[in-house]
């Protein structure tokens, strides 16, 4: 059930310490369960809220500016689990007594709409530069390509991987 468990797992490259990855949320505010994926100070942080406050799984380390890294979150209940490359996992457990994510709408990749407004949520105001690829939610993969994709509703301001600006010197 997706409300009890999350499976999530991509790769991405990041040239910049700051950056959002991934965002689901349960209402367009800023209230109500959430989870995110984000780069802040140059780790990867997962946070997702259940309903009694967020939980916050930190990467034991950094990750390398311009390199592509494999990353792996699972929830069940309450407790999850963060992977990025080949380290050991993080493990976390949210608050309260609650089990489930509710969650509606949109998945944002890369950024949202209204970053100044998400900030508290992802951990960070900034959306990623850098690169998402492989991307699977609940084991099925899912493209990344408006208009080939239909699960894809929209994408603003994104360009193939090797021709963003960043990619020079990588």
């Amino acid at each position: 059930n997706s409300v009890t468990r999350s499976n999530i797992e991509l790769s991405f490259r990041t040239f910049n310490k700051e950056g959002l990855l991934l965002l689901v949320k349960q209402r367009m505010g800023s209230k109500g369960d959430f989870l995110s994926i984000s780069i802040v100070g140059g780790h990867v942080e997962v946070r997702y809220d259940l309903g009694s406050g967020p939980s916050v799984l930190v990467s034991s380390s950094a990750v390398t500016l311009g390199y592509w890294h494999k990353l792996v979150f699972r929830r069940y209940h309450q407790d999850g689990m963060l992977q990025i490359d080949k380290s050991d996992p993080v493990q976390g457990k949210a608050r309260g007594r609650n089990k489930s994510l509710n969650i509606r709408g949109s998945t944002y990749i890369g950024g949202h709409p209204y970053m100044n407004r998400t900030g508290d949520m992802a951990g960070t105001y900034k959306g990623l530069q850098g690169c998402v690829r492989d991307l699977k939610i609940r084991r099925k993969s899912i493209g990344l390509v408006e208009g080939v994709e239909p699960l894809v509703e929209a994408a603003a301001g994104v360009v193939s991987c090797s021709s963003h600006l960043c990619s020079e010197g990588y």
